[in-house]
């Protein structure tokens, strides 16, 4: 193979990653937008608290909140670095 091809692929492979990962997380922020719960969660987590809990999904690049407490009500949408409140 010449580097034109290998270089072409390359291109192709890194595209579809790219996109794959925008598609993500349109997906879950439209779901974010309407009030659903999100759809593609590599990661889910469920976090106890005495007035509630707050379930946590990790996303490729991004993380939704979605607290249901007492003393926090509603959702957030963010970067991966994006922490719960408390």
């Amino acid at each position: 193979m010449n580097k034109e091809k290998v270089k072409k692929i390359f291109d192709i492979v890194i595209s579809v990653i790219v996109f794959g990962m925008l598609g993500a997380w349109l997906v879950d922020f439209y779901n974010y937008y309407q009030g659903n719960e999100p759809a593609l969660c590599i990661k889910e987590e469920v976090y106890e608290y005495e007035d509630g809990k707050t379930k946590s999904c990790t996303g490729v690049g991004y993380k939704v909140y979605i607290y249901e407490r007492s003393s926090i009500e509603g959702m957030e949408f963010g970067p991966f670095w994006l922490e719960e409140r408390k």
